[in-house]
């Protein structure tokens, strides 16, 4: 597997070596503007189990790595998954979580991932999402970091024996 980002790649834009028009042309290849043309989160290709980066299986090595290290010490991790606001855009117009890929994976490993936007779905019970974040897209503001403590303080109670 080449080096990550190779400038020959869709994940990298080059100015350099092409007539401006050519550079331009291969921008169009870059994983931040195809993003935008198809209307997706910037970082919804990563989830992609055929990604050139291998973003998917990295990030579910590093989470089960985790996981056996907390175990290994006697402790009960706790594997939590927290939207964005494009997470709720793209719930919205597909149907299913952009990270479901991750969700998939972990559990065919036998870990059990807390994906609280399915709670803060329901809480928000039609309402528009965008009410739990500064921007819309990352950042909650003050009502979403409070849902998402509510949702945590409930879901952790429920563990508790």
């Amino acid at each position: 597997m080449p080096a990550y980002p190779d400038p020959d790649t869709p994940s990298c834009v080059s100015l350099y070596g092409d007539s401006f028009t050519w550079a331009v042309a291969r921008a169009f290849r870059h994983f931040h503007i195809r993003s935008e043309i198809q209307r997706l989160p910037w970082f919804a290709e990563f989830y992609q189990r055929d990604h050139g980066s291998g973003a998917l299986p990295v990030t579910a090595e590093i989470v089960r790595g985790f996981e056996s290290e907390a175990r290994s010490r006697g402790q009960h991790p706790v594997v939590v998954v927290l939207p964005t606001g494009m997470d709720f855009d793209y719930r919205e117009s597909t149907g299913g979580w952009v990270y479901q890929p991750l969700i998939e994976d972990l559990a065919g490993s036998g870990i059990q991932v807390f994906n609280v936007g399915d709670a803060m779905r329901e809480a928000v019970d039609g309402r528009d999402h965008c009410e739990l974040f500064s921007d819309c897209s990352g950042h909650y503001n003050a009502a979403g970091y409070a849902l998402v403590a509510e949702i945590m303080s409930e879901h952790l109670a429920a563990l508790t024996p």
